[in-house]
Parts: C-alpha cells; structure tokens; sequence
C-alpha cells in the first residue's frame, strides 16, 4: 500500500487528499495517476459527496455546515481546476441524475454573498465571519468565460464580501467601506 493510499483509506484530510495527489502528480507529470483521480472524481466524489440539488449533504449534518460546505466548495472547485488540465469537462461534468459541481455553486452562491440566508441554523463557531473571498467561485467563472450559473447571471455577484470580523458591526450588519 502507497503512502498516498494509506491516507486516503484513514481519510485524513479527505477533502484535501486527492488535490493532494492531482497537484503532485501534474507536477510531476504522471497522467495516469491524474486520469485516475479524474475517473474518482466523475465516478465516486460527485455522486457521494453532491447531492442533485447541489448541496453537501454530510456536511450539512455537521455542527458547523455552512463552514464545511464552503470549504468543500472549495476543495471540490481546486480540484476541478488541477483536473482541467487533463479534461475541459470537470467543471461541467453531471451525472445523470444531476450531481455536479456547477450545481454545488449554484446552491452555495446565495449564501456566500448574504450568509443570513443560510437555511440551517449558524454554524456553533465563526458564522459571523463567514464568508470570505471563495476561491471556487474566481475557478469556475474564469474557466467557464463567464457566467455559467443562474445566480451570477442575475449580476448580483458580491463586489465587496466582509474579509475580517471588524468588518461586521455588533448587531451583525455588514459593513461595505473600503478593502483593507
């Protein structure tokens, strides 16, 4: 058993694992170890880690589900952008029964840009903080040249998102002045 496979079976860091190992891998030029993460993420990771409607579910049983699902938005969107290299069709990739990861940011849009529409309760730690600047947004509007999903057609993308508490005044409004 590899290095690699004996992390992934103890699943440590498992939403991180295969970034991991596609990073290193077109590093070092091994596409039959990329083709290989490619095919998990199409036949495994969509399917058991999407839902059809574009949420996480196990996540979303979690004490801080908001936070785990932007973080997986985000280990899912990295990984489409390192696997592009060997498909163009990771970031539009649906099963047939609709699991995919455009459908994953078009669940999560909404709430990264007013998390108070958050349907679950606040996460037990952070939600106050949360969002901050969503790196799985910038990869898949920049590979799809332009806007793929029903939120960002609409226009109403965040121009400015709270990157620090002290951004958030006490009664839990934002505040949108300058970057800093």
């Amino acid at each position: 058993m590899t290095f690699c496979e004996r992390h992934r079976r103890a699943r440590i860091q498992k939403q991180l694992w295969h970034v991991l190992v596609c990073c290193r891998s077109r590093c070092a030029g091994n596409g039959e170890l990329l083709s290989y993460c490619r095919d998990r993420f199409t036949c495994v990771l969509v399917r058991s880690l999407i839902a059809p409607n574009g949420s996480f579910p196990l996540e979303l049983a979690r004490t801080k589900p908001y936070g785990y699902c932007l973080f997986n938005l985000d280990a899912r969107g990295t990984l489409c952008e390192i696997l592009a290299s060997v498909s163009d069709t990771v970031w539009t990739f649906e099963t047939l029964d609709g699991h995919g990861i455009r459908k994953a940011v078009d669940y999560m849009f909404p709430f990264i840009a007013d998390n108070r529409r958050w349907l679950l309760p606040a996460d037990v730690q952070y939600f106050a903080e949360w969002p901050v600047r969503q790196p799985s947004l910038l990869l898949q509007v920049s590979r799809s040249r332009g806007p793929s999903t029903s939120s960002f057609g609409s226009g109403s993308i965040p121009s400015q998102v709270p990157k620090r508490s002290s951004e958030i005044s006490p009664s839990g409004s934002r505040t949108m002045g300058a970057e800093g």
